[in-house]
């Protein structure tokens, strides 16, 4: 290859050699700031773990002909810590993807069309505050309103909600990335349900946020996600909450619900996009190319 393009540390050992060889540019993607993604948790041998870990994204970060990573705050971190330089790419949602949905919410849970849906979506992780948000729905949204969760891992929330609050809480398996935009883009409202849990929680841009930006969707997130907070002060997509204060939760959720529309999203969706992400991409790779 002439160029190699890592996402992720732990492949450079595995191409080190072929860079060399083919004379090959090597550009690294750095989604999180991986080494310290979640909080620690000390284990025996943690500390050489983590050692091996730093010596391996050093030395490629030292042998990187060009790094990108995903927001402003990870570039911060990056520099910090290994004291260089990254362009921001946004990891933002690429229309080309999706695909017509064949079923939509509404169908697959038979629900009413003037039912009120609200989705998280995004995998079961670390740092989210699901049941402060489960307990603030149920206690502040009317009952035509549903909130849905789109993704994996959510069974053990299911079977801890009472009987009277299943038919409200819905859940949805693991979608293929080709219809997660279409089928939410039927929803009214999304709640991103991340705290800072770490710096690197505090500075992402998660996937399942752009994709609620795609379809359109005005959402509440925790104030303490600075690079979302920074992205409303201009798009103005949503509201920013305490997840760890209930009274503080149930009104700015009530809020979202009573007072923000998908229009007010649309300005997210038109400019929160891949195509405007790529134009940065293609300019620097072809940078590359031409240095070879």
């Amino acid at each position: 290859a002439d160029i190699y393009y890592l996402h992720s540390y732990e492949y450079f050992f595995a191409v080190k050699k072929k860079i060399k060889k083919n004379r090959a540019k090597l550009v690294y993607d750095a989604h999180d700031f991986y080494t310290k993604i979640n909080p620690d948790k000390p284990f025996l041998g943690s500390n050489l773990i983590k050692d091996f870990q730093k010596k391996i994204e050093k030395s490629l970060i030292r042998t990187a002909d060009l790094m990108f990573t995903v927001s402003e705050g990870l570039k911060k971190l990056y520099m910090d810590e290994y004291n260089t330089s990254s362009i921001v790419i946004r990891n933002a949602h690429s229309s080309d993807i999706d695909l017509p949905s064949k079923t939509t919410i509404k169908a697959y849970f038979g629900l009413k069309q003037s039912d009120i849906i609200t989705v998280i979506i995004g995998n079961q992780k670390e740092g989210q505050a699901l049941n402060q948000i489960i307990k603030a729905f149920l206690g502040c949204a009317s009952k035509n309103n549903y909130l849905v969760f789109i993704g994996g891992g959510y069974h053990t929330l299911k079977e801890s909600l009472p009987l009277k609050n299943q038919e409200r809480i819905l859940f949805l398996s693991r979608l293929q990335p080709t219809d997660i935009v279409s089928i939410a883009s039927e929803a009214n409202f999304a709640i991103l349900p991340y705290f800072a849990l770490t710096n690197n929680y505090r500075y992402a841009l998660p996937n399942g946020f752009f994709q609620m930006t795609a379809a359109q969707l005005p959402i509440l997130f925790s104030k303490d996600l600075e690079e979302i907070n920074a992205l409303n002060k201009i798009e103005h997509f949503g509201l920013a909450t305490n997840f760890n204060d209930p009274n503080q939760l149930k009104k700015d959720l009530n809020n979202l619900l009573e007072n923000f529309s998908k229009k007010d999203a649309l300005s997210a969706k038109q400019n929160l996009t891949w195509e405007n992400e790529e134009i940065i991409l293609r300019k620097e790779i072809q940078k590359l190319t031409e240095c070879k």
